[in-house]
């Protein structure tokens, strides 16, 4: 039986600008969930649009109702 205090809740968020359900519990947390490699250069992330550091990234708790922008950049044409 798991105990109150271990369960994780779903967290409804804005994720560019879209609705989105997550269980990550920090902005790390969040892009290792979506398959992102957070060592990558290049990505920035903005919560409630503030930018955060990205030496912040693992201590920067998600929120109910937070709007995060994850900005990555891609190959393409």
């Amino acid at each position: 039986m798991v105990a109150m205090s271990d369960a994780k809740t779903l967290l409804s968020i804005r994720l560019n600008g879209k609705p989105y359900g997550t269980m990550a519990g920090s902005i790390a947390a969040l892009l290792a969930e979506r398959g992102i490699d957070s060592s990558r250069p290049g990505i920035a992330v903005a919560v409630n649009q503030k930018v955060v550091k990205r030496g912040d990234w693992a201590a920067t708790p998600i929120s109910a109702s937070d709007d995060i922008e994850i900005v990555q950049p891609f190959q393409g044409g």
